[in-house]
């Protein structure tokens, strides 16, 4: 894989992602859509037909998130409220078990599986995603040979599907002040909720700069990383596990968004029915990507 898969390789980790999966895949234009799908229903099934699949690494919008389309509007960028933990006025949990299943606002799949990549696959996005991501991130430019003295290893974690528990939903809504954004579209009618998605529930990556060809590179990452501090960036936010002797180690702090399904609701106060399921609810696309750009600083 090259960076000519990645346009703007500091910003779309999921492209290079969908890029790497399949060897001798060729170009990263409207197919890779297609290609993550396919992932995803080949680990969990085929029902992701009216989900939104996102072209960025995200560790926010997903469930809880929240619209508010005006009767006869378009659905889109300018309807957005609020992301997941805002919409829901919480603090990122920091016990992974509540940050997946969003405080207990979610069902969980269980038994969920890993996306495989080959030694090739993972060497190619390591290094022509995700390391430029770090390096960005942290802000230490790398020399333009440094990929081939850096080796770069990172692994996935499991793929889980969530779906919004309908029940705790409604007794949060009524919770809310009347003038609240997301009380006030529910009363109108209008309120649309990101209802279930698809994650990663985690990602490590472990750098190791070669110091005898890469020394100034090294001593600059080290000079810019602290053990356990956390660098947020516009779509993602990072750990720090390890940061000494030219080995580097990078942890994903929340699960990565890969897919979305919205759901509005069918008249004025409508969230309780007989069940769990949404199907109530008309499903609408998602303008993921523009609400993505706008949140990107």
């Amino acid at each position: 894989m090259t960076t000519s898969c990645v346009p703007r390789r500091s910003s779309l980790l999921l492209v290079g992602l969908v890029c790497a999966f399949l060897m001798g895949f060729t170009g990263c234009k409207e197919e890779y859509s297609e290609v993550m799908q396919q992932k995803i229903k080949t680990l969990l099934g085929e029902d992701f037909k009216d989900y939104t699949w996102s072209s960025y690494p995200t560790d926010n919008f997903g469930i809880v998130t929240s619209y508010d389309p005006a009767k006869g509007d378009s659905f889109g960028d300018m309807n957005f409220l609020c992301a997941t933990w805002s919409c829901l006025s919480m603090q990122v949990p920091t016990d992974p078990d509540k940050k997946l299943n969003i405080a207990g606002f979610a069902d969980v799949g269980n038994n969920g599986g890993i996306i495989k990549l080959s030694e090739k696959e993972t060497t190619d996005l390591a290094t022509s995603v995700v390391l430029p991501e770090i390096y960005e991130i942290v802000k230490v430019s790398a020399d333009a040979g440094a990929n081939t003295d850096v080796k770069t290893q990172m692994t996935l974690g499991r793929v889980y599907p969530r779906k919004l528990i309908r029940s705790k939903m409604l007794a949060y809504v009524k919770t809310l002040q009347s003038d609240d954004p997301m009380k006030a579209a529910f009363e109108r009618g209008n309120l649309t909720l990101i209802v279930a998605d698809v994650v990663i529930d985690s990602m490590l990556v472990k750098i190791q700069v070669d110091k005898t060809k890469q020394a100034k590179l090294a001593v600059d990452l080290a000079s810019k990383l602290e053990v356990g501090k956390i660098f947020k960036g516009a779509k993602l936010e990072l750990k720090v596990n390890r940061a000494d002797n030219g080995e580097f180690e990078f942890e994903v702090v929340k699960p990565v968004i890969l897919a979305v399904l919205a759901r509005k609701q069918p008249q004025a106060g409508v969230l309780e029915a007989p069940g769990t399921g949404w199907d109530d609810w008309k499903v609408v696309p998602v303008p993921h990507n523009e609400v993505l750009k706008k949140n990107q600083g």
